[in-house]
């Protein structure tokens, strides 16, 4: 594993395209992308303690579970396809992807406790 952060995630993003590459690392991938890319948080940082842990334990942990799950040769091949490419423009679409995602689990929340509040009025009467 790399150590920079920044790296990692343009490796895996070259491996979301490769043949080999399962689904189900596919969807870890483009998470923990969106999750390190996004200016949005899944927990916003006023939170105490769980604003920061998100970002400080989900996306490592994102990193972690891709490189054990993606075959070898998959990171060797993307690793090298890195190298030979700028990395900033390849990141630029996961960012915006990243921050549309999380904003629609914002809405979706928000949706789900006034729904829940709207019944609980109705009931309480």
């Amino acid at each position: 594993m790399k150590p920079s952060i920044f790296h990692n995630l343009c490796v895996f993003v070259e491996a979301l395209h490769h043949p080999r590459c399962p689904w189900y690392v596919k969807v870890i991938i483009f998470v923990t992308v969106a999750m390190a890319m996004s200016p949005v948080d899944l927990v916003p940082d006023f939170v105490p303690v769980l604003g920061q842990l998100d970002d400080l334990l989900l996306v490592p942990f994102g990193i972690w579970l891709v490189y054990r799950l993606l075959p070898k040769e998959v990171i060797q091949e993307a690793e090298k396809r890195v190298a030979e490419k700028d990395t900033r423009s390849l990141l630029k679409k996961y960012a915006v992807g990243g921050m549309i995602g999380m904003m629609i689990v914002w809405l979706l929340g928000v949706g789900w406790v006034g729904i829940l509040v709207v019944k609980w009025f109705h009931s309480s009467k």
